[in-house]
């Protein structure tokens, strides 16, 4: 008997394995379709790599860039209406009937032909985010492939979720990120043997990740400790309004996606032509961005622009504020018109820029303060993170584990606390949740 429960734990253990190995390489392929849609049809150049850390040079089309959001768009629209079910726009809340068999049936066809279209997405100048759809595509692959089908129904749940996890933790090199992912947003209860799977899997997914990518950390902070303990403990109040702001900003950006949601379905039925005007604003955006800004600025997930901001490389108010704007209005029409993402790195963007605005209004206001810029960075993207996602500890762990500095972390934990209590207050429920609640669904304990 005792033998034979050993025996079942190291088959969980093989399987979680085996779902760090799928979740990784899941995502070694998601970023390898962006990258060759990105360099052949966007920039118009060979090449397979998606350079995400470095901005994009200026596209050989020119200003016929403008039409290469609107071919993406046309593509996603004929590919989800044959192979998605019409499933469009945000698709957070899917990943939670996917991991969840008793309240939703694990449709290979449609999650795939979802994670396909974010690729396509993203690759042509659209705004979204691609940790959910390589989260969609970490738990259907690990699910067709691992060999968990006959498991009792508990131990395929967490051993999904682990594949997601896996692919989170690759895609952000956040190991923690993807546990606490899996544990807050996809399992809601959970045991030490669901810690110890997940964790597991994670792992292995960023070992497959660092085969082919290295050791890439996501951004480079350079966080000195303060000088003064005394003058940083009264500089945390001012995270109370920069949370203020960033809930509010959540606010703005949820509604206002509802909103273009509901205008383009109400004035424009032709699917194609809805994406043809949304996706088609959107590549004016970018034209615009680089003919006088000189980068896109916006496009894909915006992370040399936030690399810059914490650098304090870009210190133009105006300029921050700019391309704050413009990439919540594309987003409203991208994931308004139709197309498929996410809103987690997306985040991060509007998050950094609000808060490194933030900071460089209290630094010319208050020059004897001695303000930081980069905590307000931080505070910033892990505020609009739990304000957005409702996920406040998957938020904190997130950007403390990406930034590797504990100086960091009240003002992270004031402006996610503050930020997530003032979208709850104007919005009661987060993106991954809205519409399950919406639908009045409800899901159970489980134990492993």
């Amino acid at each position: 008997m005792r033998h034979s429960k050993g025996f079942s734990v190291f088959l969980l253990i093989m399987h979680a394995v085996k779902m760090g190995i799928i979740g990784g390489l899941g995502a070694v392929v998601y970023v390898a379709l962006i990258g060759i849609i990105y360099n052949f049809i966007f920039l118009g150049r060979a090449g397979l790599v998606l350079q995400e850390f470095a901005y994009s040079p200026a596209s050989r089309w020119g200003i016929g860039i403008i039409l290469v959001p609107i071919l993406g768009g046309l593509a996603v629209v004929w590919l989800i209406k044959h192979y998605g079910a019409n499933e469009r726009g945000v698709r957070e809340p899917d990943i939670l009937h996917f991991v969840h068999p008793e309240e939703g049936k694990n449709r290979y066809a449609i999650e795939l032909a979802k994670s396909l279209a974010s690729t396509i997405t993203i690759g042509t100048g659209g705004s979204a985010g691609w940790e959910i759809p390589i989260t969609q595509l970490g738990a259907t692959l690990s699910y067709l492939l691992g060999g968990i089908k006959n498991l009792p129904a508990q131990q395929r749940l967490v051993l999904t979720a682990a594949g997601s996890a896996a692919g989170v933790a690759a895609i952000f090199n956040a190991p923690l990120t993807g546990v606490v992912f899996a544990l807050e947003i996809l399992l809601f209860a959970f045991t030490l043997s669901h810690v110890v799977l997940i964790g597991i899997s994670a792992v292995t997914g960023i070992l497959v990740w660092k085969l082919f990518h290295g050791d890439k950390t996501l951004f480079h902070f350079k966080i000195l400790p303060p000088d003064n303990m005394l003058l940083y403990a009264k500089q945390l109040l001012l995270y109370i309004p920069l949370g203020i702001l960033v809930g509010l900003a959540a606010v703005l950006l949820m509604s206002g996606i509802s909103w273009f949601k509901t205008l383009f379905e109400k004035n424009i039925k032709n699917l194609y032509l809805r994406h043809t005007i949304g996706l088609g604003l959107v590549g004016i955006m970018l034209y615009l961005l680089m003919k006088f800004f000189g980068h896109y600025y916006i496009v894909a997930m915006g992370y040399a622009a936030i690399q810059d901001i914490i650098d304090s490389m870009l210190r133009n108010i105006g300029l921050i504020l700019l391309i704050f704007f413009c990439k919540l209005l594309a987003l409203y029409l991208t994931l308004g018109s139709g197309a498929t993402g996410g809103l987690f790195s997306p985040s991060l963007f509007l998050g950094a820029t609000l808060g490194g605005a933030f900071g460089l209004v209290l630094q010319y206001c208050f020059p004897s303060m001695q303000i930081n810029i980069i905590y307000f960075v931080v505070g910033g993207m892990g505020g609009m993170l739990a304000s957005v996602t409702g996920a406040l500890i998957t938020s904190i762990v997130f950007i403390l584990e990406i930034s590797k500095n504990y100086y960091v972390a009240l003002p992270i934990i004031i402006t996610t606390i503050v930020g997530t209590w003032i979208r709850i207050y104007f919005y009661p429920k987060g993106i991954y949740t809205f519409k399950l609640y919406q639908h009045g669904l409800m899901f159970e304990r489980h134990k492993l």
